[in-house]
């Protein structure tokens, strides 16, 4: 299953023309670099192993968390699985669940049962939360700074970091046999991993052997708003018991739901649009267009195939096919030029970290590409080469394929716009989003 799900992905990443620098596994030394980072932690005190209680499930023999128990969250009182609330972002602890029950069915026998477990202290490390949210040179959105300010008004909980579960990474600590780490706090130790296996362009690390990245290495976390607590606190906590050797995160930038048809995304539901065979249909360019007009960055979004197609038609490739039929005739270049001039100051904000906003950019993108098209003329190569620059990091195909009748040899990067030497092209490239034959 394990390598089946993986040639999966991976082909999902490179239909959609999503480029990693390391995608790595969790193998044997993934799990060592994780398990020796959390030991390092223990021995240096960061960390505490002690015995709390934790639901358990008569029927099912097994230790209820996560996914595996539901209930009423009691922060907002909204239906939520155990540990984190989806609705409001609040960690819970399954046993305080208002109403709990097994998912595999509600008729389960639940009892509180002891286990120990390997804990992060959260409230050990307030003074470093507080100073790093009171910083002004960190970028997050409105929402969750919302979550951090309700988190801060109240003692920090520990976070349990393993559970007396079958799935996982095994636990290499005494009294603790036969536990497994928890997927969201193993999941920072694993970015590391990651990263240095990046910077080693592959390797096998076996062990936790951390090593600064170079100075000016910059950390932007993205993440879903129902999973905030795991990143702006569990991770940042991890990295303040790391100590100064780790980068703090430049920016914590959160995104709300995406839903299909006014419900939330769900794979256990059948509720879902599966990538491989979606971009099988659709023009891998055109959608992430349109994902990224309309993605939720400040409030929920939604997603209906036929609004897509018809957004597509109008801002896309209606347009693009007139910019494709222009004939020769003169064109205003002074008026071109500072507008285009407008174009690129706009797309430097919203691609930038400080001010990022895909929405706001696949507006420009699809602003200049609609008034080429308004005009009587064919716009110049120079012009064509600035447009492949501007969608290049949303189309980045149609960016190359565009920058390739150009004449030129990859798509000109920002600085090189200026002295951008292109030629009329023969043809330009078509974009297409048809279905196919059902």
């Amino acid at each position: 299953m394990s390598d089946d799900y993986d040639q999966r992905i991976r082909r999902s990443l490179q239909g959609a023309r999503i480029g990693l620098d390391t995608f790595n596994r969790p193998d044997a030394g993934h799990a060592g670099f994780v398990g020796g980072f959390f030991t390092k932690l223990l021995n240096e005190g960061k960390l505490q192993v002690k015995e709390t209680p934790c639901l358990f499930c008569e029927d099912c023999g097994v230790y209820l968390f996560e996914a595996y128990v539901g209930g009423t969250c009691p922060t907002c009182l909204e239906g939520t699985r155990g540990n984190i609330c989806e609705v409001c972002g609040h960690p819970n602890d399954p046993v305080g669940l208002i109403e709990p029950r097994c998912t595999v069915s509600a008729e389960h026998r639940l009892a509180r049962k002891p286990a120990p477990g390997l804990f992060l202290p959260l409230e050990n490390f307030r003074a470093d939360f507080e100073r790093y949210y009171a910083r002004t040179d960190v970028v997050w959105r409105t929402h969750l700074m919302e979550f951090v300010r309700q988190m801060l008004s109240k003692p920090l909980p520990d976070f349990r970091l393993t559970y007396p579960t079958r799935w996982g990474i095994p636990v290499d600590i005494p009294g603790l046999g036969g536990q497994k780490y928890n997927a969201w706090g193993e999941m920072l130790p694993g970015l590391l991993n990651s990263f240095a296996l990046a910077q080693k362009a592959g390797g096998d690390s076996g062990e936790f052997q951390y090593n600064p990245p170079p100075p000016d290495t910059e950390l932007v976390q993205f993440f879903g708003y129902d999973n905030s607590f795991f990143f702006a606190f569990v991770h940042l906590g991890l990295l303040f018991a790391a100590g100064p050797r780790c980068v703090l995160p430049k920016a914590l930038i959160s995104n709300e739901f995406y839903e299909l048809e006014n419900l939330k995304f769900s794979t256990s539901l059948k509720h879902a649009i599966w990538v491989g065979d979606f971009l099988e249909r659709y023009n891998p360019d055109a959608v992430r267009l349109y994902l990224s007009a309309t993605n939720p960055e400040l409030q929920r979004t939604n997603y209906v195939e036929a609004e897509m197609r018809t957004w597509l038609q109008d801002k896309l490739l209606q347009p693009w096919e007139r910019i494709r039929q222009a004939g020769p005739g003169s064109f205003d270049e002074a008026a071109a030029r500072r507008r285009f001039q407008g174009y690129a100051a706009r797309l430097e904000t919203y691609y930038g970290v400080r001010f990022f906003s895909l929405r706001q950019a696949a507006r420009v993108v699809v602003q200049a590409l609609n008034w080429l098209a308004r005009a009587e003329a064919a716009p110049t190569p120079a012009l064509l080469a600035a447009l492949a620059a501007f969608s290049a990091p949303l189309m980045p195909q149609f960016a190359s394929d565009l920058a390739r009748s150009l004449g030129l040899a990859e798509v000109p990067r920002w600085s090189e716009l200026e002295s951008v030497n292109a030629v009329m092209p023969a043809t330009l490239p078509a974009l297409s989003m048809e279905l196919r034959t059902e």
